[in-house]
């Protein structure tokens, strides 16, 4: 008896579920800018990412060279006594993006590259950083610098950077 009502139960549950109103059917939804623009999710590889940076101002780059890569990757390990060698990038594939948050008063701050899409005509660069650590947080009393570095898919479109900045 019992399972039977659940069976019952189900079948009358899956049945509604299948009713749909078709009060719109036939009619197009408008839709907002955003929802119609196609979106095209690209590759990305994290180079370097962490809180340690031999770059203490705040600064957002698009490298398009392996001599400029070499430089900001020198500036950036600039810290270290021995400098770990700057990777290739095929340049005619990839373009190389930095997000250095400058020199932060203690630990706890971060920045991450969270996806590379294009949408419309501009090639977005999703990243996210927090204000700061949680006041409730126990955090070290040492300078860090937030930072990645990233290849990206190189594409015809013009890059867009954006942040979001969760409190």
């Amino acid at each position: 008896m019992h399972k039977a009502f659940i069976l019952i139960l189900i079948g009358s549950l899956f049945f509604m579920a299948c009713q749909g109103d078709d009060s719109n059917a036939g009619e197009a939804a408008e839709k907002t800018p955003e929802e119609t623009d196609e979106t095209q999710t690209l590759y990305y590889e994290l180079l370097a990412s962490g809180a340690q940076s031999g770059i203490a101002e705040p600064i957002d780059i698009i490298i398009d060279s392996q001599e400029e890569l070499d430089s900001i990757w020198q500036r950036h390990y600039s810290y270290l006594s021995v400098n770990p060698e700057p990777p290739d990038i095929d340049f005619d594939e990839d373009i190389v993006v930095g997000v250095f948050r400058g020199e932060q008063p203690t630990t706890g701050y971060w920045v991450r590259l969270d996806s590379v899409y294009i949408q419309g005509d501009e090639q977005v660069v999703a990243v996210t950083a927090n204000a700061g650590p949680s006041e409730d947080r126990a955090v070290l009393q040492v300078l860090t610098q937030p930072f990645f570095l990233a290849a990206v898919a190189k594409t015809d479109k013009d890059i867009k950077l954006d942040f979001t900045i969760e409190e």
